[in-house]
């Protein structure tokens, strides 16, 4: 496992950090703070090249601890929403063949956060980008999110 990047932002641009060196790529995020009204949202995008964005309607996620929530036809992948309202939490998403244009891109991964001292949110989270294309980087942002700590690291198989 090689690190590729680190930010502290609540929008990072991860430009050039698909290649065909690797097949996977392992998205930690952490210490993700909120600012205090409105909804809380957690953001994936593909990059086509630069800071260019997918914005089309072909992401598809999954997401939940004992109920899925699912967005299908949507302009991103949804991590989290809502529900995730105290600071601190963190999580991982691994992500398979974003630089293979003849697979789908896969989202697998989980985020475990607070509301409080008694309700605890621990989430699985999945989705897929449904067009084969080459991909070159990611972005992460957030919704009503101030800053979210991420690194990426490239995976050999």
């Amino acid at each position: 496992m090689v690190h590729l990047g680190s930010s502290t932002s609540n929008n990072t641009y991860y430009q050039n950090v698909f290649s065909s060196d690797y097949d996977y790529y392992l998205l930690l995020y952490k210490e993700i703070s909120n600012t205090s009204t409105g909804s809380k949202q957690l953001l994936l995008r593909l990059l086509s090249s630069g800071t260019s964005q997918r914005t089309d309607s072909n992401y598809g996620s999954g997401y939940g601890a004992n109920a899925l929530s699912q967005s299908h036809n949507q302009t991103q992948l949804y991590i989290w929403s809502d529900d995730f309202r105290d600071n601190g939490g963190s999580g991982f998403i691994y992500i398979s063949n974003p630089y293979n244009s003849s697979k789908r891109t896969g989202f697998n991964g989980q985020i475990a956060g607070a509301q409080g001292t008694s309700n605890y949110y621990p989430v699985g989270v999945s989705g897929i980008y449904r067009s084969t294309n080459q991909n070159t980087g990611l972005r992460v942002y957030g919704g009503g999110i101030s800053t979210i700590v991420t690194s990426i690291y490239g995976i050999k198989e």
